[in-house]
């Protein structure tokens, strides 16, 4: 089975950053065990990423998807997914990592859950959003 992030299951494209594109790679998503995401390439001055899990990329709190995001600065940057869930993942070292639990439900199986991650630096006096990775596509299995 594939990974979550794998290059067949990402879609569209990141934001690239002053080092290149950051990337999204994951565990092949199960019922019962967590799906872990990795976030990779990020610059040194980043220090969190916000997770956000959803269940479309289609459609977001009324509008289409996907959807600039310059509400947060990022004019060139696309919200690929819903922001169903939003969390953060503390990044060092040019990496990130972020775990779901997955509840041992089997109505989840054959659920599809997506995923981005938008990084944040915190040094400057106001914070800042700095740049988007592609969306990652999960399929549920058992």
């Amino acid at each position: 089975s594939s990974d979550v992030c794998s290059s067949d299951l990402t879609f569209g494209t990141g934001c690239t950053t002053h080092i290149g594109e950051p990337t999204l790679t994951g565990t092949t998503p199960r019922i019962g065990q967590p799906l872990v995401v990795g976030f990779d390439n990020l610059p040194p001055e980043v220090d969190l990423v916000v997770v956000a899990l959803g269940l479309s990329i289609n459609a977001w709190s009324g509008g289409a998807l996907p959807t600039p995001l310059t509400g947060l600065g990022l004019p060139n940057c696309l919200l690929r997914v819903s922001p169903d869930l939003l969390d953060v993942a503390l990044a060092a070292n040019g990496i990130a990592s972020y775990t779901l639990s997955i509840p041992s439900q089997t109505s989840l199986v054959n659920q599809q859950v997506f995923v981005q991650g938008v990084l944040m630096d915190l040094l400057p006096i106001d914070f800042q959003f700095t740049a988007a990775t592609a969306g990652g596509r999960a399929l549920i299995g058992n």
